[in-house]
């Protein structure tokens, strides 16, 4: 996140359930950055305490409707580079630049055509 932001300027930090800890989420807004991460289910998986209750147990986190759509372009991201190294061999070619997405972008249209 910290180079990221050297480099360019963006408002939304989407990112996967991995990420759902505070310490990243703090350092995300600390940048100035929106993060908008898909809630893990450990949150709602606590085990019971035989301690008495002094705080709320928490309840599965959901993302609000303009997250999710936020969160839908990470994961259209996703997979544009899972097909890149699936379909095309990105596991084992190195191509820099726009051939990737040209590739990408051709193949695309031709099952449109299809």
């Amino acid at each position: 996140m910290t180079m990221t932001t050297q480099r360019v300027s963006y408002l939304y930090d989407p990112m996967d359930s991995a990420y759902d800890a505070e310490a990243v989420l703090a350092h995300s807004r600390e940048l100035g950055q929106v993060p908008v991460v898909d809630p893990h289910g450990r949150r709602a998986t606590r085990s019971v305490s035989q301690l008495p209750k002094i705080f709320q147990p928490l309840g599965k986190a959901v993302l609000c409707p303009a997250k999710k759509e936020r969160y839908k372009e990470r994961t259209m991201a996703e997979r544009v580079n899972s097909r890149l190294k699936d379909e095309f061999g990105g596991r084992s070619v190195r191509v820099g630049g726009p051939q990737k997405a040209i590739a990408l972008t051709v193949d695309q249209i031709q099952k449109q055509l299809n």
